[in-house]
């Protein structure tokens, strides 16, 4: 029997958050050039309830705000990268006792853009080997401007068909305001603190978007019932639903304003794209046996 995390929300309004965000180091070569100040208040414009600032080894103080949640994050920085989130100590001890430090302190840890650059920017080798991470970015627009694929669906069916219980995040990697809110993270969570942040993302309660929404996830016995919308005032009721299963095949793919599938039980997991007008996209997390 599949569960399924969204059973409940229906009606429910998800938390916006970005995790990879770069801003406020005036230097030269640096990661995030713009006034943090400038970026917060452009994310908070953009109706983000949450954010890491996460800068490259380094971190910078956090000034509370009553608009938008801010979070203490870092990005890792020896490749490949991760980002480390609510800590705020960096510590260049390799991946694996990073990771470990920053469960040990109660953050979570997601691995940044893997095909950056090349399909071997995070090895699979290396991934097989690595642990504790609680999901990777599926989805990192920058990427799609510098080299490589933003795109990381290759290497999260690869470790879920091994039976990785890992999670798709979708995060700007923003550097510059081109970048801004181009994949959102949706968190079903109570509030904006970060215990309840973490207590949704650890349950999967969360799902990757660019101008589409989750209206809702349904399982009936084994049937899923999906609908999906654009964000923003649209005329335009028709999006494309794919549910792909163990391996990333293909087992269902239908155009229309809702879908349903009945699920083929010999699957490990189904997880759901949808893909709407201008590039608007959506991602479910997989839902598990």
């Amino acid at each position: 029997m599949f569960h399924n995390q969204y059973h409940n929300i229906s009606g429910a309004k998800p938390l916006k958050t970005n995790y990879h965000i770069h801003a406020g180091i005036e230097k030269e070569g640096s990661c995030g050039q713009l006034p943090m100040s400038a970026v917060v208040s452009a994310y908070a414009d953009a109706d983000y309830d949450a954010i890491a600032v996460t800068n490259h080894d380094t971190f910078l103080p956090i000034t509370p705000r009553d608009d938008i949640t801010l979070l203490k994050g870092v990005e890792y920085s020896h490749t490949p990268h991760m980002l480390l989130i609510e800590v705020d100590k960096f510590h260049d001890v390799g991946h694996q006792q990073a990771i470990d430090i920053a469960n040990a302190a109660g953050g979570f840890v997601v691995l940044s853009h893997p095909n950056w650059i090349t399909p071997d920017y995070w090895p699979l080798e290396m991934l097989d080997n690595t642990t504790g991470f609680l999901g990777l970015e599926i989805l990192n627009p920058l990427i799609f401007r510098l080299s490589g694929s933003g795109l990381a669906l290759d290497k999260w069916d690869y470790l879920l068909t091994k039976g990785r219980k890992v999670y798709g995040f979708g995060n700007d990697d923003f550097h510059s305001w081109q970048d801004l809110d181009r994949a959102s993270t949706m968190v079903y969570a109570k509030s904006t603190s970060f215990e309840d942040i973490k207590e949704a993302v650890q349950a999967g309660c969360f799902y990757v978007a660019n101008r589409l929404k989750l209206n809702y996830l349904n399982l009936d016995g084994n049937c899923i019932k999906i609908k999906a919308s654009h964000a923003k005032e649209s005329h335009v009721d028709s999006v494309h639903y794919r549910f792909k299963g163990t391996g990333g095949k293909l087992l269902h793919e239908v155009t229309g304003s809702t879908a349903e599938y009945e699920i083929d039980t010999s699957q490990t997991y189904i997880r759901i794209e949808v893909y709407g007008e201008g590039g608007a996209l959506l991602f479910t997390q997989p839902l598990f046996k």
